[in-house]
């Protein structure tokens, strides 16, 4: 009778452990159903889709002003090395064309209100093509955007195009430059009017 006492109160320990394990795991698996709901609900919400479309317009801005950027971007020979383009303001800004072939051949256009006025050559020695380059990287132009510009129309403008082993990196800078850019293009212009021109053969191409 004992024994038989023994095996009863063993089992109904044994069925209230069974019980309270299978409310625990009930429990747990109502929780993953609950956070994997949560989830898709926060995928399928209003605010996701916002955020979705929100990026696809970002991206078609951005496809859109890179196509705007390139409408400032110079055009270069295969066999330039450099080149630098100032154009007019409504006052005494020189401008001028200026371009050097990887070989150290140079032309130089002056138009208004620079030191060299017509057309000019002259031969970069190897020395002078790595000033420019050096000059590149001291002030950080090969990092420096594509285009500094502003919605105004009286002043000049300067475009610089340098060739580098990674390709070209040139830049636009008509407002809102950084200071740096501003000292480059002052040094290499420095460096232009150093260089010994003579007028050029207008029978060379």
């Amino acid at each position: 009778m004992k024994q038989f006492i023994y095996v009863l109160v063993a089992l109904v320990a044994f069925g209230f452990t069974a019980c309270k394990n299978s409310k625990k795991s009930t429990a747990a698996d109502q929780a993953a159903t609950q956070s994997e709901a949560a989830k898709a609900e926060v995928q399928a919400s209003p605010e996701a889709k916002t955020i979705k479309e929100e990026d696809i317009l970002t991206e078609e801005e951005a496809m859109a002003q890179a196509k705007d950027t390139m409408q400032y971007a110079p055009q270069m020979s295969e066999d330039s090395y450099f080149k630098m383009v100032r154009t007019p303001c409504f006052g005494r800004c020189p401008v001028y064309n200026f371009e050097v072939k990887q070989n150290g051949f140079a032309l130089l256009e002056g138009i208004k209100f620079f030191d060299y006025m017509g057309m000019y050559e002259a031969q970069f020695s190897e020395t002078q093509l790595n000033k420019i380059k050096a000059l590149a990287e001291e002030y950080g132009y090969l990092e420096m955007d594509h285009v500094y510009d502003a919605p105004v129309t009286d002043l000049p403008s300067t475009t610089t195009a340098l060739r580098t082993r990674d390709g070209i990196h040139w830049v636009y800078n008509r407002m809102n430059a950084p200071q740096a850019l501003n000292e480059f293009q002052t040094e290499v212009e420095t460096l232009i009017k150093e260089v010994q021109w003579k007028p050029a053969d207008q029978t060379t191409e």
